[in-house]
């Protein structure tokens, strides 16, 4: 009997051993205020991930699985949020102190209602999605928005014969700017991809751009329109889901990452683009026939990897390329490694119908220097996208670190 005991100890502490020689690293810490007392109740995750934790009574945290680099987001009600880039795993308990947030005047809205429910739809299709995603999302805690609107009505552009009738009209340059910040963490349902978002805004502006001559400019419409935002993001799946559900929300989950900015992205980072159904063009003036036409650009010679996870795409300033993805019914790219380019062209011609401005994607690089993350974000704003793949907004979130099952293209490392 003492035999078996003292085998079962043993068995024990070398499963003990092992798990803590070969397990999953993890980010532990200690969160505290600026006169030095534990900060309970805290969220603690990494930002754009499923992993996080609260803080407990003593404000003590510890968040497992977690990888290098990242950045660990600190969010309390009562706090500033606090963001910080982890570049490598820390062997010791992390001591954090969070600074208490003051309410400044300009947080109170004074937008009447009417004008702010125009406003809200305007934020809810530019933030949410206007696609089956971001119709589906649930935004739970709207009333913590701030909104401001901002005008600037200085530039006065010459008149002109003939328009509407009425070449004396003068017109204006109208710029109007909806800025929205939260008071709290937005609280955010994703039903059909079975997901909880919590997202600590820092900012959002729309601001569009628009000539008019008349003076009701809270209606504006068409015009250029650019939308920012910033902030980070914990995502918490559905507990205690059934079998046929959790099928479900992983086929749509598919469906939201296939043909997106982080598929893209992902696939660039890995140097995929073809075996994950995408193809670049780039519109040039033929020297022969001066006549425009599209061509596959060369970007491999401007990628440039630090080891750590970062490429650096290094040269592309002011270009833009046209992105096309092929995939097939059920939405699976198709791997375009084994095709030559005129087979693809001729992919393309047989569909070009399909392939009009509102099927395809647009990715311009606005800096010398653009950075990708090898979990498909890019963390500056130094890459702008157009088209197909930047419908997909808030509502279709997705956790950085997702891939999609049964993907014949995974670009796992």
């Amino acid at each position: 009997m003492r035999k078996k005991i003292s085998c079962l100890l043993l068995a024990w502490l070398l499963c003990s051993t092992l798990s803590y020689i070969y397990g999953q690293p993890g980010i532990t810490g200690h969160i505290i205020d600026e006169t030095g007392y534990p900060v309970a109740y805290a969220t603690v995750y990494i930002n754009g991930t499923s992993h996080g934790s609260r803080t407990s009574l003593e404000g003590n945290f510890e968040i497992s699985h977690a990888s290098t680099p990242c950045q660990l987001v600190v969010s309390h009600l009562g706090y500033e949020t606090t963001n910080i880039t982890i570049n490598d795993m820390p062997n010791a308990p992390m001591q954090i102190t969070l600074k208490e947030k003051t309410v400044q005047l300009s947080e109170i809205s004074v937008i009447g209602k009417d004008k702010r429910e125009v406003l809200y739809k305007e934020f809810r299709d530019f933030f949410l999605g206007t696609d089956t995603w971001g119709k589906g999302a649930r935004l739970l805690n709207d009333s913590v928005l701030v909104l401001d609107l901002k005008y600037n009505e200085d530039t006065v552009l010459p008149t002109f014969d003939g328009i509407l009738g009425n070449g004396n009209i003068p017109w204006n340059l109208v710029e109007r700017s909806l800025l929205i910040r939260a008071r709290e963490p937005l609280q955010i349902d994703l039903p059909l991809l079975g997901y909880e978002v919590m997202i600590d805004l820092d900012f959002f502006s729309l601001t569009t751009t628009k000539p008019y001559y008349y003076t009701d400019s809270l209606h504006l419409s068409g015009g250029a329109r650019i939308c920012k935002y910033l902030g980070s993001y914990y995502i918490k799946p559905y507990d205690a889901v059934s079998h046929t559900k959790q099928k479900k929300y992983e086929r749509n989950r598919r469906d939201a990452f296939y043909n997106s900015k982080e598929h893209f992205c992902k696939a660039l980072y890995h140097n995929e683009l073809k075996k994950n159904g995408f193809i670049l063009l780039e519109s040039r003036v033929n020297p022969d026939t001066k006549t425009r036409e599209l061509v596959p650009p060369v970007v491999d010679t401007c990628m440039e990897y630090d080891g750590k996870g970062t490429l650096k795409l290094i040269g592309l300033a002011g270009r833009s390329f046209q992105i096309h993805y092929f995939c097939k019914f059920n939405g699976y790219p198709i791997d375009l490694t084994k095709k030559t380019f005129s087979n693809v062209l001729n992919y393309f011609k047989a569909y070009e119908i399909y392939y009009t401005t509102e099927n395809y994607s647009t990715i311009s690089f606005l800096s010398d220097t653009c950075t990708i993350l090898k979990n498909g974000v890019s963390p500056d704003t130094s890459i702008a996208f157009k088209g197909k793949c930047s419908f997909k907004k808030v509502g279709a979130t997705l956790p950085d670190d997702y891939e999609p099952d049964e993907n014949p293209a995974s670009t796992k490392q």
